[in-house]
């Protein structure tokens, strides 16, 4: 019976399947009694989770199934496989992340390395703030109340003639060109009322172009004056909010007569009765210099100001300066005498400067 070489092959192969397999496939292999209560019965039957048994020695649930299906059971240790395959799992992952992150470290590290050897541009000069500019007085601009007085001159034109002492206006503007030296330009104008007495513009005349009687009557004149110039006026600034200066200049000026009605008062009435004598005219240049002072009501906006000026008067010249004529009632030509001329203007201003 075992002397057959087959038979021989067959119970080794057996044996080496009973001793390698687990129990539950040794009891299905050709020999064994799943019947029999043995060492692998009770094993199963002791081990821990086992199914239990009925009295014929069949296992119930999921281990008698696999039996019967001819299906070899699953090993006990898979759970324990599972958890360090996914343990492994785990590590891999780890590694794999500290790669990476090695990686990306190496990277930042090459990068700011070459950074560091390209050369930076040198940096810009470092800007040094300069002080603020000192603020200097360098131009105002202003207005003038003033009170002119111009007498009359005997050497041009004699005359008692004269100029009442008129109000006036002005402007002006001062221009530092130095701390100590300042241009002054300026223009100022009056409206003068001329006092005429009786024969003041008799003329010499003729049978053909007789003079204006001493006993007509003359209607009110006024005289419209301007005059502008600019004057030089060296300075001393006592303190910051005060200073007075001297000043010396040249301006020109024109006199404007208004139109003026005169009544002869002779007898017979009808020798020349009223006529007009129209507008005349005149010019003239000054030599003004004066004295000045000026107060800062408010520092670095506003200052107040006085000046006394003197100008000696020349060149005078127009049709107020010489003989005019004029045409009576009766058609005969009357000569009416020179306005005369002015000696010199004398100036008292006050003003206001707004400090630009």
């Amino acid at each position: 019976m075992f002397g057959h070489p087959k038979t021989i092959e067959a119970l080794l192969v057996g044996g080496m399947l009973l001793v390698l397999s687990p129990p539950s496939l040794a009891a299905e292999q050709p020999g064994g009694d799943a019947s029999k209560p043995g060492a692998a019965g009770e094993a199963d039957d002791s081990a821990p989770g086992a199914e239990p048994t009925d009295p014929s020695g069949e296992k119930k649930g999921a281990g008698s199934t696999q039996a019967e299906s001819g299906e070899p059971a699953a090993p006990e240790d898979d759970t324990a496989a599972d958890t360090a395959t996914t343990t492994d799992d785990t590590a891999d992952d780890d590694e794999e992340l500290t790669r990476e992150g090695q990686e990306a470290a190496a990277k930042a590290a090459a990068r700011a390395a070459r950074e560091r050897a390209v050369p930076r541009p040198p940096l810009p000069p470092e800007v040094v703030l300069s002080e603020a500019p000192k603020w200097e007085r360098r131009l105002e601009i202003g207005g003038d109340f003033a009170i002119i007085l111009r007498p009359f001159a005997n050497g041009l034109a004699p005359s008692e003639i004269t100029y009442l002492p008129a109000p006036a206006w002005g402007v002006h503007l001062h221009w530092a060109i130095f701390s100590w030296l300042r241009l002054h330009p300026y223009f100022l104008d009056a409206h003068h009322s001329v006092d005429i007495p009786a024969g003041a513009l008799r003329a010499d005349g003729s049978p053909s172009a007789p003079p204006i009687s001493d006993q007509a009557t003359l209607s009110e004149v006024v005289v419209e004056t301007f005059v502008f110039g600019a004057k030089l006026a060296p300075t001393l600034n006592v303190t910051d909010r005060l200073r007075g200066w001297i000043s010396v200049g040249v301006g020109w000026g024109r006199f404007a007569f208004s139109s003026m009605t005169v009544t002869e008062n002779t007898v017979p009435t009808d020798s020349g009765g009223t006529y007009e004598v129209r507008e005349r005219a005149g010019v003239f240049v000054e030599f003004p210099f004066g004295l000045g002072m000026s107060f800062d009501v408010i520092p670095r906006w506003l200052a107040v100001e006085y000046e006394f000026s003197a100008a000696p008067v020349v060149g005078q010249s127009g049709t107020a300066h010489e003989t005019f004529q004029a045409v009576d009632e009766a058609g005969t030509i009357r000569n009416i005498g020179a306005f005369g001329a002015i000696e010199a203007s004398f100036v008292n201003a006050l003003g206001l400067s707004l400090i630009l």
